[in-house]
């Protein structure tokens, strides 16, 4: 029972004698009015409480034993929040106070990866009308809530023991998928794999992985993969590289690398995750890394759907789903969400399902393997027609043409022996530009017109690298002040060195035409207002330009007018505004 808070005089024998015996009929549940008189003592003891909210009045009530306590659960499970209910198992039929330790809290978290396993993740989850945007967010919140259950952690604690830090985004996720309606059903789901969770040996030690591996500690075989991907004609540059160190690292971690809520957007491209050669060289690279840190465990694990063999779920049993008939839907050109809707399940589940078990579905096949050593011809940006534009229209150099494709050198200088480009030596080559332009042209575009490099290289038609390059041969000296360009530069005319400088710098012409608004309007108020944006902009727009001019050019009189420091250049922009507005209404509109 419930300790006394309360004493009242004329307690004696009698009344002990009374309170032992209902006590006796509350406590023997083989008596049918054991029930009913536990509630009549709950409530009438809730009643002298003055309604005590539940949480405290469940305190009072531990003391009397676990069983007590869980029927006291029982009692006000409905009046508890969503997250107490996950706390003390009310969603279940064994409620209990929670007893597990910052020890039990700390085994229980080394046996969960960051984000729910997938296969349990399709139990969960049910079939919703639209893909859940952040499902890697919704799954970290329930790895997270996992460690909630028969304990008195708070979430964030149990966020962060996870390396889950993010714990609004996640959190939000999972009540944006679900539409804020978490049911009784998926409590009791989280509640009850918890305890599972307690109850079974786990052979990953995730712990000790989160601890042991990252992105700068993983190890990748790059002749294995260069080897893979030239037996299945893929690329192997670095940024397919970044892509499959990260695929390894989420086997290995059994969560996605770092702590978004996204996953990323191209891991939505399953070709090679259906493959079961690919699927090999991961586990292969991953069993390596976990030798090499003298861990012996499985690369990767799920708890057994067994362990909940008789709880509803409210989403999809992944042994129900018909794998060979989605590997057969699973072709190129057949979207995703039509296989979904033939499956009968959604976009998501089916991620969930690859990432689970893994699909050996057909990829796009190459018509024969080549000879070792014999090159996969090539597409995209290292084809011949755009090998061609770059290196010999453009004239740029095997290091700028493997930054703009993205591969190392070695791979251009190979790609062009294939195609036989014929190649320039670095010496006594005629750079492509200075056959279109002279010196005096660049100058004067470039250094008196204040032409951004891009537009100049846009309007000669070659790489803007390669104006780049000649500026340096030419030795005309670049410009510190950024990428951006002089509005003016088409108009042919003579700046005033004021003007400039301030022509060459970001979205200047904005900022000067709603400098021209301002006299005549009676404050920076009036004038911001007739602009339709805030006085602050406005007044950060003016001081910019009067530092650069060093003075101040409008006069705080009423209406606003132009002080005489600053008439000469209201008349200059005055009419390089409007020349450049009658160039824009004199040249014809280009449709398509």
């Amino acid at each position: 029972m419930p300790e006394a808070q309360y004493h009242h005089g004329g307690s004696d024998s009698h009344n002990a004698a009374v309170g032992t015996a209902i006590a006796s009929v509350a406590l023997h549940r083989e008596r049918d009015d054991s029930d009913a008189v536990l509630s009549w003592l709950m409530s009438t003891d809730r009643l002298r409480r003055h309604g005590a909210h539940p949480t405290p009045w469940l305190a009072n009530w531990a003391p009397a034993g676990p069983e007590v306590t869980s029927r006291a659960l029982a009692v006000v499970a409905e009046e508890l929040t969503w997250i107490a209910r996950l706390r003390y198992g009310a969603a279940t039929a064994a409620p209990a106070w929670p007893t597990l330790t910052d020890e039990d809290v700390q085994r229980r978290a080394s046996r969960l990866p960051a984000m729910l396993w997938p296969a349990w993740t399709m139990r969960m989850l049910p079939r919703l009308p639209k893909p859940v945007i952040r499902l890697a967010g919704l799954r970290r919140a329930c790895a997270t809530l996992l460690l909630v259950p028969g304990t008195f952690w708070e979430y964030h604690q149990a966020a962060k023991l996870l390396g889950n830090p993010h714990t609004y985004a996640n959190r939000e996720a999972l009540d944006t998928s679900l539409d804020k309606k978490r049911p009784n059903e998926l409590a009791a789901f989280l509640i009850l794999l918890a305890r599972a969770l307690d109850a079974h040996s786990v052979p990953i030690d995730y712990h000790r992985r989160r601890a042991t591996f990252s992105e700068a500690s993983v190890r990748l075989d790059l002749d294995t993969l260069q080897e893979y991907c030239r037996r299945r004609g893929l690329r192997s540059g670095p940024v397919h590289t970044k892509r499959l160190r990260w695929r390894l690292l989420r086997l290995l971690l059994g969560a996605n690398p770092g702590t978004s809520s996204r996953t990323p957007a191209w891991n939505a491209d399953l070709s090679q995750q259906f493959s079961g050669e690919f699927r090999d060289l991961l586990f292969q690279q991953a069993t390596a890394n976990l030798k090499a840190h003298n861990i012996d465990e499985p690369v990767l694990w799920q708890p057994p759907l067994s362990w909940l063999d008789n709880v509803a779920s409210p989403g999809v049993d992944p042994d129900a789903i018909d794998t060979a008939k989605l590997t057969a839907l699973l072709v190129p050109g057949n979207p995703l969400a039509r296989t979904a809707d033939a499956m009968g399940i959604s976009e998501d589940h089916i991620q969930l399902h690859i990432e689970s078990i893994g699909i050996d579905a057909s990829l796009r096949s190459v018509s024969r393997l080549p000879a070792r050593g014999r090159k996969i011809p090539r597409q995209g940006p290292l084809s011949s027609e755009e090998l061609r534009r770059l290196y010999l229209e453009q004239g740029l150099s095997y290091r700028k043409v493997a930054q703009i494709v993205g591969c190392s050198d070695t791979t251009v200088r190979r790609a062009l022996a294939e195609f036989k480009i014929s190649t320039r030596s670095a010496r006594g080559i005629t750079p492509i530009l200075s056959t279109k332009v002279s010196r005096e042209w660049l100058e004067t575009e470039y250094s008196l017109k204040g032409r951004s490099v891009p537009e100049i290289a846009q309007e000669v038609g070659v790489h803007k690298d390669s104006v780049s390059d000649q500026l340096q041969r030419w030795g005309i000296p670049r410009r510190p002040e950024g990428p951006y360009s002089n509005p003016f530069a088409s108009l042919n005319v003579t700046l005033s060195p004021a003007m400039h400088r301030l022509s060459r710098t970001r979205n200047f012409l904005t900022r000067l035409r709603n400098l021209l608004h301002i006299p005549g309007h009676p404050s920076i108020t009036a004038a911001a207002k007739s602009l339709d944006i805030p006085p602050t902009t406005l007044r950060r727009q003016l001081r910019g330009i009067e530092a650069v001019l060093g003075a101040t050019v409008i006069a705080h009189t009423n209406p606003l007018s132009i002080l005489p420091a600053g008439a000469t250049f209201f008349g200059e922009a005055h009419r390089l505004i409007a020349l450049l507005d009658n160039r824009a209404k004199a040249t014809p509109v280009r449709l398509g």
